[in-house]
């Protein structure tokens, strides 16, 4: 994960002989991908190869943050980023994020260990949102989840998501069990292995 000041800024890279390069550096590391290549050997006999998962680059915008991330600094390799992909309806985008701004990130400046909150929306796609928040370390990350913090907070802004998501959520009510969807509330947990501020 990479913040840059602006969208052209990371494009340059992407676009860049350095990017390349740092890629071909790390091909030898990453897993296969469950893809099989065909292709033809010059005796005209069928090969088939396993294909490498390539890194797929996503690109969001930062809509909300807390006031004091205005520079990130990675302290300890106890660090946790924790981030939730949420999916609005398109006519209450804004409604969202001024929940967001709000509620949520005082919430966050508030809560014990959570060092930064983001806020962002998807280049691609502007109904696809992540709230990205890093934290001191990944326990104190569970514990605003476990403590009921974690939904309280959604229980603020849910009204806002998809309506599959919600039509699921009725479901999930009504015959009391588990419906599982593309548009699901998913949570990401990572260790931070090693981190930069270059600003």
């Amino acid at each position: 994960m990479t913040f840059w000041q602006t969208q052209k800024h990371a494009e340059d890279y992407e676009n860049s002989s350095t990017f390349q390069e740092l890629l071909d550096q790390a091909k030898p590391y990453l897993s296969d991908s469950s893809e099989w290549k065909i292709q033809l050997s010059e005796d005209m006999e069928i090969n088939y190869l396993k294909d490498i998962e390539i890194p797929a680059a996503k690109k969001y915008v930062i809509d909300v943050q807390k006031e004091e991330a205005k520079k990130i600094e990675v302290n300890n390799n106890k660090m946790f980023v924790r981030i939730v992909s949420i999916k609005v309806q398109g006519n209450k985008m804004d409604e969202f994020k001024k929940i967001y701004a709000e509620t949520i990130i005082p919430a966050f400046r508030e809560t014990k260990g959570c060092r930064y909150a983001f806020l962002t929306h998807s280049i691609n796609n502007n109904e696809d949102f992540l709230s990205i928040t890093i934290w001191d370390c990944k326990e104190d990350a569970s514990n605003f989840e476990t403590s009921g913090s974690y939904m309280t907070l959604i229980n603020k802004v849910k009204h806002t998501f998809s309506q599959f998501y919600l039509w699921k959520m009725s479901l999930e009510k009504q015959y009391n069990s588990q419906v599982k969807t593309s548009d699901d509330l998913t949570v990401g947990n990572y260790d931070v292995v090693t981190g930069r501020n270059f600003l």
